[in-house]
């Protein structure tokens, strides 16, 4: 044990490094992988099979029921749903997720001791108690705006897919989806209103090959077997 890593077992934040057996292979597919890991709660979801489910921060009720819809099936796959904290679609897909029994994976584009965004203390506090909380900056790191486009990158590399709902055609959701594809991840998203600029972003996935996601049969046998999907 690297004499840091002690020293932050005592406040409970587990260090994983890039030399760590532990060190999740996923991430290592990325071309500037973190070299240090800090996590707090269980630790062993990081060897879970992770889809990532994000969007706009000023995601609608739509979201909501997209996801509340869904989650049902994402549990009975034993899936992790991974997201990043933020307000709107990234808070509904950890919430429901915890309402369905669903673990749950936020990474963070800030230190512990910075969580961020405020409005969100309370489900920061229930993810490290009972989930997980994934950030590359030691605790002391306030937030910054480049964190959270390096954090959408994790969010990419530790899913099997990404699941967008809601999103505005230049935003840090597509971001993500950039990363996605770079990585050859699967992007799924669902149709939206023609009059609504959250259906901008998705609209303009599926003209580039996203898969347009109508019912839980969508989904790649990867995400979803088909004895899941057609039940």
């Amino acid at each position: 044990m690297f004499p840091f890593e002690s020293y932050y077992a005592a406040s409970d934040v587990a260090v994983v490094t890039y030399l760590d057996p532990d060190y999740p292979p996923l991430l290592k597919e990325l071309h500037d992988p973190p070299a240090v890991l800090y996590l707090r709660g269980n630790k062993q979801l990081l060897t879970n099979s992770m889809l990532a489910i994000i969007g706009s921060r000023k995601a609608t009720s739509y979201t909501h029921d997209i996801i509340d819809y869904f989650m049902p099936q994402f549990k009975a796959a034993d899936l992790t749903i991974c997201s990043g904290l933020a307000i709107g679609a990234d808070t509904h897909a950890h919430k429901i997720a915890i309402e369905h029994g669903v673990n749950t994976v936020a990474v963070l584009g800030s230190g512990f001791h910075y969580p961020y965004p405020k409005q969100n203390i309370a489900l920061f506090s229930e993810l490290a108690k009972n989930h997980l909380l994934v950030t590359e900056y030691p605790p002391n790191t306030p937030p910054q705006p480049h964190q959270f486009i390096a954090r959408n990158r994790v969010i990419s590399a530790l899913s099997k897919g990404i699941f967008i709902t809601e999103a505005e055609l230049k935003s840090g959701t597509m971001s993500t989806v950039d990363f996605a594809l770079d990585l050859g991840k699967e992007v799924y998203t669902v149709p939206g209103s023609i009059f609504s600029t959250l259906s901008s972003g998705p609209h303009s996935l599926v003209q580039q090959g996203a898969t347009l996601v109508h019912s839980s049969e969508d989904f790649s046998e990867q995400i979803l077997p088909r004895s899941i999907a057609l039940k």
